[in-house]
C-alpha cells in the first residue's frame, strides 16, 4: 500500500510541475504569442559572442550579441535568407539506432569482428 501511495504522490508532483512551468511560460512572455519577433539562426563567433538572424514582423535584421549589448549589424533581405530545413533534433537518435536495432537483435557486435 505504501508504494501505492508513492506512485500516487509521484505523479501528482511531476503533475503540478508539468503546470507549474507551463503557467510560468505564459507569464514570461505575457501570455502572448511569439510569432512577431523570432531567432531564425545562431552562431558563435567567438567565447560569448554571436552573430543571429531574426525575424522581427516582416524583417530580417542582423544582430551582433556579446556580453557588453546587442548591436544592430545590417537589415537583410528576406530573398537573401536561405530556408532552414526543420529539424527535430541536432542528434539524429532515430538514424543511429535504426542502424544499431537490427545487429543487437541478431547478436552481433557491430565492430566487424564477428
Amino acid at each position: 500500500m505504501d508504494i501505492f501511495r508513492i506512485v500516487i504522490v509521484f505523479v501528482i508532483v511531476l503533475a503540478m510541475a508539468y503546470f507549474f512551468t507551463k503557467w510560468l511560460a505564459s507569464a514570461k512572455t505575457g501570455g502572448k504569442s511569439k510569432n512577431n519577433i523570432r531567432v531564425i539562426e545562431s552562431c558563435g563567433v567567438g567565447a560569448q559572442s554571436y552573430v543571429q538572424i531574426m525575424r522581427v514582423g516582416k524583417k530580417y535584421v542582423l544582430l551582433g550579441v556579446s556580453k557588453s549589448g546587442v548591436s544592430l549589424l545590417a537589415e537583410l533581405d528576406p530573398r537573401d535568407i536561405e530556408a532552414a530545413e526543420p529539424r527535430n533534433s541536432a542528434f539524429p537518435f532515430e538514424k543511429i539506432l535504426s542502424t544499431y536495432l537490427p545487429r543487437l537483435k541478431s547478436g552481433s557486435k557491430g565492430d566487424g569482428r564477428d
